[in-house]
């Protein structure tokens, strides 16, 4: 192997892997982000588009590798969500390298009667 590199590695935006579940009130999203800093995770919704972008850094020395297979760079998932999800009851907390979303779901609009009154 020479210096400049027999084996190519690429700069690439990851895609963390996630699992959904819906409970009663609220989806969870739990997202795998190993080696990811809380500080460099970023939560951000816009309109109808919850993302997740962070960064996760290389090892602290600078040795060059002959394969390393933990990947580093940047971290991004975007999901589309609809107008059942309440933007102000999101929760998120970030354990052992794995992300929990909790979306809290806008309470279902409740079936009414309406009264005919007399004119």
């Amino acid at each position: 192997m020479n210096d400049t590199t027999a084996l190519e590695t690429r700069v690439r935006t990851l895609q963390p892997v996630c699992a959904i579940q819906q409970d009663q009130d609220k989806i969870i999203v739990r997202l795998e982000m190993p080696g990811v800093a809380k500080e460099n995770l970023n939560i951000h919704i816009e309109k109808h588009e919850l993302t997740v972008s962070g960064q996760r850094a290389g090892l602290s020395d600078e040795k060059h590798y002959l394969v390393r297979e933990r990947p580093v760079g940047d971290y991004k998932k975007v999901f589309t969500v609809d107008d059942t999800i309440d933007p102000e009851k999101i929760d998120a907390a970030l354990e052992n390298g794995i992300l929990t979303l909790a979306l809290g779901l806008k309470p279902a609009a409740a079936p009414r009667s309406i009264t005919i009154r007399q004119k």
